[in-house]
């Protein structure tokens, strides 16, 4: 909200983007990629950007190829399962949502050739990576040993992007300021609003954004998740709930809180819904990522 002034505006920055690329199937909705009616993309699009993330950003490729990274205290194990079972394989991108089925995009080196497959709509993580397999091996018999190299280029993106000078957002009626709305009450908004980046000259992020809308408040329920030892154990439910697809959680707002229990202190996760629904429900609906939920009076 803070670059494209909202996340419509945004959506229409990443499709921008995508067509600059050379992606011409493509159409972004929102920045997070749950399902929304017309947000699309095709597996040719998806191999274009795959292509362009080899080339266009080297020093991060090797992220792609983590089996496992220490998040908020935890070790993350990925869920691409071809790292440890195909030869030469360096990753690239799971993903999954009801809509879409199970999706892969995966890249595979041996000696001088390099494969790129994108697979979509699997019906099981098992199917998903089968036809990968098969598209790679397709892939590695049919390349040519010897050709010229010929990098993906982008027309009009030369210079490099710089985030457009966007007002701060305000904070959502009904809760304490957040991120950057925190700092600007701390140091002031003519102080925080110079902070921000000069406007860009890029061809792609507008020069000027809008002041984001607050959300218009609905009714909301407050749960609490967990009762950990550790800080390090909230952050990481934190974290597993930010990355789950639960509708329970859209607009919600998550917070750490901490008191003494029995002379130690202990930690939990709060949630301020904005989808309304009784509090039971919520808890059902995040059952699978953390049991002990129950409503806040």
């Amino acid at each position: 909200e803070a670059i494209g002034g909202s996340q419509k505006n945004f959506g229409r920055m990443m499709t921008q983007k995508a067509r600059a690329l050379g992606m011409k199937n493509s159409t972004f909705k929102n920045p997070h990629g749950l399902t929304q009616s017309g947000h699309l993309s095709t597996a040719r699009d998806m191999a274009v950007l795959a292509r362009h993330l080899f080339y266009d950003f080297p020093q991060y490729y090797n992220v792609f190829g983590r089996k496992t990274h220490m998040a908020a205290g935890k070790r993350i194990r990925t869920t691409n399962r071809l790292l440890s079972s195909y030869r030469g394989a360096e990753g690239m991108k799971t993903g999954y949502t009801r809509a879409a089925g199970y999706n892969l995009v995966s890249v595979a080196a041996r000696g001088q050739e390099r494969v790129i497959a994108v697979v979509m709509g699997g019906k099981s993580t098992r199917s998903r990576n089968a036809q990968s397999v098969k598209l790679l091996d397709l892939g590695f018999r049919k390349a040519p040993t010897r050709v010229a190299v010929r990098k993906p280029v982008k027309p009009g993106l030369r210079r490099t992007v710089q985030v457009a000078r966007a007002p701060l957002p305000l904070p959502r009626p009904g809760l304490q300021a957040t991120g950057f709305a925190r700092v600007a009450e701390a140091l002031g908004p003519a102080q925080a609003q110079a902070a921000l980046p000069e406007p860009s000259r890029s061809a792609v992020a507008p020069l000027y954004a809008e002041r984001p809308r607050p959300r218009d408040a609905a009714p909301a329920w407050e749960v609490a998740l967990g009762d950990f030892k550790r800080e390090s154990d909230a952050l990481a439910l934190i974290a597993a709930l930010t990355l789950s697809d639960a509708a329970a959680l859209e607009g919600a707002e998550m917070r750490i809180t901490s008191g003494k229990a029995r002379e130690a202190r202990r930690y939990r996760v709060e949630i301020t819904g904005r989808v309304p629904m009784p509090p039971a429900r919520a808890c059902a609906a995040m059952a699978a990522i953390e049991e002990n939920c129950r409503a806040m009076e």
